[in-house]
């Protein structure tokens, strides 16, 4: 199969980019994961050993993620076998009192709400979704777009029940529209780890992934829910004052804050075709003007109007940090002009630079999350320093994933999503932040 792809490739003139040897202690690294959360492991007949048991942020649905992952970069089938098994049984356990939540780590409904990706059944439903279109499994894609849709309305507290499926897929659309309606405005808003932000993400994800499969499901009720949420969050960005003087949006990162908001919707216009909502080209100067110049690039706050300087007012990861913002530049260069990529460029430098000084080692607030976005930009721009710095953070990482009781199954806050950027690291031209990021599209010329 390599010598078939570097043969397609050749013709198509656009050569892959050398996979890079693993050192040692990345082999190690992702092969006891594989060990783990393989066939052979106990895991894998009886489930995680604690809650939160099915969430895409620790649970069995992050674990599915990243072998996903894994299995499309090293093009190994029984990574695919493995990373459907752990969907599915994300799926099955989705009803659970511990499948999302675990007061023991603060993961409650307080902290985190009931409709989000990270914490909720929707991620479950989308993780499920994208290992159907990796699969080609029509049952799998109605399955995952049917839970995703019903849980929506269930996390924006819109009590129904339908006793067949058949009759979800004709009530559902009205459902959602009345959820919508019924919703409180607040902190959730415009968030891409836990709110609205999250659920155009997974809207868009989940097009994606279900659009090739022969006779998957019907995309229309989704489509209708993903166009009334762009709409809303459309609003949103129109109506709230400059970025820095109050409003909802009190952050500026990608998991919680201004940067996902525009990530979600620059996303979503990209998947159905249309041009970017009104006002985001002044909302990206806006958040542009927050960033503080250091001789390594550029850093934000992680609050709006905050001052980047104070060490503890800033973060160097994906969730509030450089890493999420030059993701967010990336697609803004992609989608509205090359001169974004020196901003993408600029953001991930920093981090990168505040990882060498100490950071900590996982995806969503440190080296691995720097890791992917240095990967994507290795993607977008060929440049080997990229690559050399991905690589490199995945070893610094690598020596402090297991560490201080981090849980080896985690997607964002363990090995497991270290795994997934270690296998990145062997086809970087395609690998991508599971869950979170976007597929990459053709290089941007700088």
């Amino acid at each position: 199969m390599d010598a078939f792809a570097d043969a397609l490739a050749a013709a198509l003139d656009t050569p892959r980019a050398a996979a890079r040897p693993a050192a040692p202690a990345l082999a190690l690294s992702l092969g006891r994961v594989l060990r783990e959360t393989g066939p052979a492991s106990p895991w894998f007949e009886t489930g995680l050993p604690a809650a939160p048991r099915a969430s895409v942020h620790s649970g069995a649905s992050g674990v599915a993620a990243a072998l996903l992952a894994i299995s499309l970069a090293r093009g190994e089938a029984e990574t695919l076998a493995a990373a459907r098994h752990w969907s599915e049984r994300a799926m099955a356990q989705a009803q659970r009192a511990d499948a999302y939540l675990s007061p023991a780590d603060d993961i409650t409904p307080a902290t985190v709400g009931a409709g989000g990706l990270a914490h909720g059944p929707a991620g479950t439903a989308l993780v499920h979704g994208l290992v159907a279109g990796a699969t080609g499994d029509p049952e799998g894609a109605r399955e995952a777009m049917a839970m995703f849709l019903e849980r929506i309305a269930h996390g924006w507290a819109q009590p129904w029940r339908e006793s067949a499926r058949d009759d979800e897929a004709r009530a559902v659309s009205s459902h959602l529209e009345t959820a919508l309606a019924a919703a409180e405005p607040g902190g959730e808003e415009g968030d891409l780890f836990v709110g609205t932000a999250g659920l155009l993400h997974g809207a868009t994800r989940l097009l994606e992934a279900c659009a090739g499969i022969e006779g998957g499901p019907d995309a229309a009720p989704l489509l209708s829910f993903g166009r009334s949420l762009a709409e809303r969050l459309g609003r949103l960005l129109v109506e709230e004052p400059p970025i820095g003087r109050g409003g909802r949006l009190t952050r500026l990162g990608m998991a919680h804050g201004w940067a996902g908001l525009l990530y979600a919707l620059l996303g979503w216009s990209r998947q159905q075709g249309l041009p970017p909502p009104p006002g985001l080209s002044g909302r990206l100067e806006e958040l542009r003007a927050q960033a503080l110049a250091t001789p390594a690039g550029l850093r934000w706050p992680i609050m709006a109007g905050g001052d980047a300087a104070r060490p503890e007012a800033h973060m160097p990861g994906w969730c509030n940090g450089g890493a999420g913002h030059a993701l967010l530049w990336l697609l803004a260069a992609e989608r509205l002009g090359a001169e974004h990529l020196a901003v993408a460029e600029a953001a991930a430098e920093e981090a990168t630079a505040a990882c060498r000084a100490g950071a900590v080692p996982f995806l969503c607030c440190g080296a691995v999350g720097v890791g992917f976005a240095r990967l994507a930009l290795f993607a977008a721009t060929g440049a080997a320093r990229h690559l050399d710095a991905a690589a490199e953070l995945a070893e610094h990482a690598a020596h402090r994933i297991r560490e201080g009781g981090l849980p080896p199954q985690s997607l964002l806050r363990g090995a497991a999503g270290h795994a997934a950027l270690v296998a990145g690291l062997e086809r970087p031209e395609e690998a991508a932040l599971p869950v979170f990021g976007l597929p990459l599209a053709p290089p941007v010329a700088p």
